[in-house]
């Protein structure tokens, strides 16, 4: 992961330690009226490898979603700010860094610092993601919102807001922003215990506000998901033969759980849902075989199958014009999956 570098944790300074004025810590310099930045940390899944191709299958995904509302926002461009911030921190080292031939990851880290964050950050398993305008998908991405995938442990996850926390400290600076460094509220639906670490962010900016005031615009499909455009989307469909099944079919990003995932075989169809061969005007779906409700292994079939998905954000569309009793106590349970978000 990204090593960072603390220019001197101002909040943790001798002074505050002995009860004396902390006149060093940046908020007490400059009146700080920028509004706080947010972060809603969540586990995204338990299996990177159907995330994205580039993460490793038996880690852990977590996504970090950026919400600021300040005028100017500290998230504009972040992409061209977090290029220009890892060019200019660590060009100086990188003349450190050759004379040091036995250090190949120093090296290794300074050169793709150099040549921007993606370089950097593909190497330490993070992924940045940006939306446009427009939510192509229907899923309730918002505007312009960004975020970060971090791939590993509860350390990978300190260390990154760490990395962001350097990356504030520097654009605060900056002559198009020249503001104090604005608070962080940092909103943990994971199960890390920051208590435990020791890379944490410890100055006077960082809060953690309950899970329960998390903004609501900051679901898990407010930012692009890590492998693409592509949403994955599934739709309970009821038989139309026994009412009391139901058959899960998934669309949209399917390429990375294609074959990984139990039970779930892929066909192409027609809009109509007429079985086809690829070509025009047809699309790729995998499905399960039907989940009769009445079964009182229903409920357990379906966690199963969530187990089998590493518990992946997935998009759900349910039935309408529901009459079977069963099958409504079916979906209510479904509901209660905290990976989905329905329609």
């Amino acid at each position: 992961m990204v090593p960072i570098h603390y220019h001197g944790r101002t909040g943790d300074s001798s002074k505050a330690r002995q009860g004396g004025a902390q006149s060093s810590i940046p908020c007490a310099r400059k009146k700080n009226t920028v509004p706080p930045i947010k972060i809603v940390l969540r586990r995204y899944t338990s299996n990177g490898a159907l995330a994205n191709e580039n993460f490793a299958e038996d880690q852990d995904v977590y996504q970090l979603c950026l919400l600021h509302d300040g005028t100017p926002s500290f998230l504009f461009k972040t992409k061209e700010n977090m290029d220009t911030y890892l060019k200019n921190n660590y060009s100086a080292r990188e003349a450190d860094a050759a004379e040091e031939p036995q250090n190949e990851h120093k090296r290794e880290l300074v050169s793709a610092a150099a040549n921007g964050m993606e370089q950097l950050f593909r190497k330490h398993g993070m992924l940045y993601r940006a939306a446009g305008k427009e939510d192509s998908e229907g899923v309730g991405i918002q505007p312009w919102a960004c975020g970060l995938y971090v791939s590993g442990d509860a350390e990978h996850v300190a260390r990154s807001l760490l990395f962001f926390d350097a990356f504030l400290k520097w654009r605060a600076r900056q002559p198009d922003m020249n503001v104090a460094k604005p608070q962080v509220e940092l909103y943990n639906h994971s199960k890390i215990n920051f208590d435990t670490l020791k890379q944490v962010p410890k100055e006077c900016f960082w809060s953690f506000p309950a899970t329960a005031n998390a903004p609501a615009e900051a679901h898990v499909f407010s930012i692009p998901p890590p492998g693409g455009a592509k949403v994955l989307k599934m739709t309970l469909q009821i038989g139309e033969e026994d009412h009391e099944e139901i058959t899960p079919m998934c669309t949209g990003a399917t390429y990375l759980i294609n074959r990984k995932v139990p039970g779930f075989n892929g066909e192409w169809f027609t809009e109509d849902g007429e079985e086809s061969s690829r070509g025009t005007g047809v699309f790729w779906m995998i499905k399960s075989e039907p989940i009769n409700v009445n079964d009182e292994r229903a409920q357990e079939q379906w966690m199963e199958m969530m187990t089998d998905f590493k518990h992946l954000p997935i998009f759900v569309t349910l039935p309408e014009d529901v009459e079977s009793e069963a099958m409504t106590t079916f979906l209510e349970f479904v509901r209660g999956c905290p990976n989905l978000r329905f329609q």
